[in-house]
């Protein structure tokens, strides 16, 4: 059983890592990066490095990897991490605390557009939790998260209901 969640969780690992590394490789998709990121129109952050990452290969065609295999591809993990932020670091910031908190954000933006695009189910049910915790009082003057959660579902399953009428 636990060895199969590694493998699952492994797998779903090893499908980010591409997907990251085919995001990080559009022009387009880096240029509005560097947009989000405050740079002039037009200016791009530099392509990361392309490395092989043969850990996340060999975790994939083993049937059933074992715990070294699993921590080697979390290495690729890392390894790519780096050689991302070491792009980011060509930004033009040399503040190691800011390049960290920028790459940092990069990771949560494409986990979060990831989890929307492949997990959709577990992206929603995150989302939804999130409004528990979430400071909405800007938005929302009820004063009870328990009131502004559960108008949040209903919206969301009413969407859902009428988006069948389509």
């Amino acid at each position: 059983m636990a060895s199969n969640f590694l493998k699952d969780a492994g797998d779903r690992i090893a499908d980010f890592v591409d997907w990251v590394k085919e995001q990080l490789a559009d022009e387009a998709i880096r240029k509005s990066i560097a947009e989000d990121l405050g740079l002039a129109a037009g200016e791009s952050i530099e392509k990361p490095a392309d490395q092989p990452l043969s850990n996340v290969d060999a975790y994939r065609k083993n049937a059933n990897p074992d715990k070294e295999a699993f921590v080697a591809l979390l290495n690729d993990v890392h390894s790519l991490y780096d050689t991302v932020r070491v792009a980011m670091s060509g930004f033009g910031t040399t503040n190691v605390t800011r390049v960290n908190s920028i790459v940092a954000a990069l990771f949560d933006a494409l986990a979060l557009n990831y989890m929307r695009l492949y997990l959709p189910r577990p992206y929603f049910a995150i989302q939804a939790l999130g409004t528990l915790v979430e400071d909405t009082s800007a938005l929302d003057n009820d004063p009870f998260e328990g009131r502004r959660f559960l108008r949040t579902l209903l919206n969301a399953l009413l969407i859902a209901a009428l988006a069948g009428l389509y």
